[in-house]
């Protein structure tokens, strides 16, 4: 899975109607193994240390 597709897949959103949004976010590793992907594709040797890091953005 591309990075590109795993964006559209992991962080939608959608306008159910007017007055509501929903929005469907991923996982981190899901992010992480499409972004490992394409650093291989791109001549890369990626290196995922972990999944687990919580904080504030």
């Amino acid at each position: 899975m591309s990075l590109e597709s795993t964006e559209r897949h992991c962080f939608r959103t959608t306008q159910s109607s007017t007055r509501s949004t929903n929005r469907f976010v991923g996982e981190n590793v899901t992010a992480l193994n499409a972004a490992a992907t394409v650093a291989q594709n791109r001549g890369y040797e990626p290196l995922v240390l972990t999944s687990r890091l919580r904080g504030e953005a």
